[in-house]
Order: structure tokens, then sequence, then C-alpha cells
């Protein structure tokens, strides 16, 4: 999830909203789409349906190692990130409220733990250490900076749906 936000620059509504048939291994990239049906009530902000490519390799690799070694074996849900262990709400999606206190623990855990470090935070790497600081992955932030591609020179993994 975390490399997902980081390296696709997907807002966690995203993520959580994931399906599996998003996922298109082979053209490495993720298909977002306008929602409302998720168990937990995350939506995606943007009302729009973009296609965005995954040009790091490692992050489709862990969303791959997941699917295969991590999420429930006999989940009927379609979404990709689900409660796991043997507790009553396990083979449900993620809730936002979820991600969060996952996200907090690593940073706990990492000793980096900020008010401002937050999931959607890996969004703005420039603007928070968490995404790694001054990488040159800066993403714009509107969706229509994105849909258009005005700022495909500073992330070209972008690109609206059907392109």
């Amino acid at each position: 999830m975390v490399l997902l936000m980081l390296d696709g620059a997907l807002r966690p509504g995203e993520v959580l909203g994931l399906q599996l048939g998003h996922i298109a291994y082979g053209r490495r990239r993720v298909t977002i789409r306008k929602r409302d049906d998720h168990p937990r009530g995350v939506r995606a902000k943007s009302r729009h349906e973009r296609v965005v490519d995954l040009l790091e390799p490692r992050t489709l690799d862990a969303v791959n190692r997941y699917v295969l070694h991590e999420r429930p074996v006999d989940a009927p849900s379609p979404f990709v990130f689900l409660v796991g262990g043997w507790g009553a709400r396990r083979c449900e999606p993620l809730s936002y409220a979820a991600l969060v206190r996952m996200f907090a623990r690593r940073l706990d855990t990492l000793g980096i733990r900020t008010v401002d470090k937050t999931p959607n935070a890996l969004r703005h790497p420039r603007d928070s250490d968490v995404g790694g600081g001054d990488a040159g992955v800066g993403v714009a932030t509107t969706p229509r900076t994105r849909l258009t591609g005005v700022d495909s020179d500073r992330h070209p993994g972008l690109r609206p749906a059907g392109s």
C-alpha cells in the first residue's frame, strides 16, 4: 500500500478501493476507478477514472507478493487489501482508519513519526521526508493537472484512462 502511494502517487482511498481486476501486471499499471461500493465507505477523491503506470518494478512486485502470500486465499472480496488473521473481520476490505494505524505503527517502529507524516503525505514527496525528501519525484496534486498531462515531465506515469 505504501509503495502504491509513494511510487504511483495514489491517494489512500484509491489504494484501498483497488480491486484485483484493476491491476495489469503485464502492462505495469493500475486503473483507478470511481467507485461507491466499498463496504467500509472508502472512496477515491477524484471523480475521473485514470490509469497509473507504475514505473518502479518494486511496486508491482510488492503487490504481487502480498496477493500471493499474505492476502487471504479464501477471500470472496474483489478488493486487493483485506483484513487478515482469523478474527470476525477476516477477509473484509481494509478501512481508511486501519491504513492510518498501520502507517503510524510503521513510522513509530522507524522512530520518525510526527503529525505531518500521514499516508497522504506520500503523494507529496517534496513536502515531507516520509516520501524521500527532494528525490525528484514530485507529483502535481490537482486531478486536472494530472489528467491533462501538463505536469507529465515531473511524473510521466500518470495519464487519463484509455490512453
